[in-house]
């Protein structure tokens, strides 16, 4: 069955704080992933390293103030064909989020829940960073 992640969430920010962290690679390296390069501008591709274990690429599809679109183009066969997509309503000082991953493959019951948990975690570190200033992104910890 193919699946749809959805979660709609409110963010104590204005609009361009929160369009600033889903549409610029800066932003995105401080709530999803500090390895994260490439470029955010449409059409181009967005890297995203989380070490050796998970690196998708997404296709910029549409970088706008309201809505941000990617499309997994290589790195994740579970993800390859899907879309993320950032829906932003401005609400005068604060923003209404929507997000939903559209998966254009069948992945089992289980990679569903473990991908949803995941963006949970990462989306509630996105309301943080726009929040306060300070996110919790995944990063590669040296060893010690």
């Amino acid at each position: 069955m193919k699946r749809t992640i959805i979660h709609v969430f409110h963010i104590g920010a204005g609009i361009d704080v929160v369009n600033q962290a889903i549409a610029t690679i800066e932003g995105l390296q401080n709530w999803w992933s500090k390895d994260t390069s490439g470029s955010a501008a449409k059409d181009n591709i967005i890297q995203f390293r989380f070490g050796d274990v998970f690196k998708p690429d997404m296709k910029v599809i549409e970088n706008t103030e309201n809505r941000v679109q990617w499309e997994c183009v290589a790195g994740e066969k579970e993800w390859l064909g899907d879309k993320f997509t950032f829906f932003i309503t401005d609400k005068k000082g604060s923003v209404s989020m929507k997000f939903t991953q559209e998966y254009a493959n069948e992945i089992t019951e289980e990679q569903f829940g473990t991908f949803n948990f995941n963006w949970g975690y990462y989306l509630n570190s996105l309301k943080q960073y726009c929040e306060t200033g300070k996110g919790n992104p995944w990063y590669n910890k040296p060893n010690k």
